[in-house]
């Protein structure tokens, strides 16, 4: 009997210490499970307010048809046409559109197209190839019935010549990112003209593309 007492005692003394570090650790789990949601919907609304992050590829990144092989160089971020393209040949290039949030900010559905490219250039007041071009294109087409659009066209030629690289902005488009509905693709063509026949001229560096940028509106700097 005696020892059976003692072993009771023994077994509330150590048992006390135990309950209340249960405690604690289930006090410590709560606090835990009600910060979580906090926590998590803090960083999804930072993520969801990142509006700075605009759709932007370098002109190399893209894909070519097989028939336009011959026709580009790469150089870095560069793709141009080779300096022994045929006249009036022209280099397709395609580029894929993902979503990402600069796609997507409220009250903006106005897009515009930034591209640095290299034209025709002028020297010694003669413009050297007038049919130098660089045209981008913004496409979608609808994954239930195939109908094809082009949102938004850049095109060189509404801008001045300029010797090297330059950085322009296409007109506005208006219209609504869908990528529920739609699938969407930048199309780039880089054209060669025709030299004008002077014996003192060279021949002016061909059509390049650097980037593309889609922004929108309210963004334009």
């Amino acid at each position: 009997m005696k020892n059976n007492l003692l072993f009771l005692v023994i077994a509330l003394r150590t048992r006390r210490p135990i309950m209340k570090s249960s405690s604690k650790l289930s006090l410590f789990a709560l606090a835990l499970l009600t910060l979580s949601p906090i926590v998590l919907g803090s960083s999804s609304v930072a993520w969801a307010q990142n509006y700075s992050q605009k759709w932007t590829t370098v002109a190399s990144a893209g894909t070519l048809d097989q028939k336009d092989v011959s026709l580009v160089t790469f150089n870095g971020p560069v793709a141009s046409l080779t300096s022994n393209a045929p006249d009036q040949s022209t280099l397709r290039i395609r580029y894929n559109v993902v979503p990402v949030d600069g796609l997507f900010e409220p009250y903006c559905n106005a897009y515009r197209l930034r591209v640095r490219y290299r034209d025709e250039f002028s020297q010694y007041g003669l413009t050297l190839d007038p049919g130098i071009q660089v045209v981008v294109t913004l496409k979608s087409i609808n994954l239930f019935t195939g109908a094809v659009s082009t949102l938004l066209t850049f095109n060189s030629n509404q801008f001045a010549a300029a010797y090297g690289f330059q950085t322009q902005l296409s007109d506005y488009g208006w219209f609504t990112f869908d990528f529920a509905n739609n699938a969407y693709w930048i199309e780039a063509y880089l054209i060669r003209g025709q030299l004008n026949n002077l014996y003192f001229m060279k021949y002016p560096a061909p059509a390049a593309l650097a980037t593309i940028q889609i922004i929108s509106d309210s963004c334009i700097n």
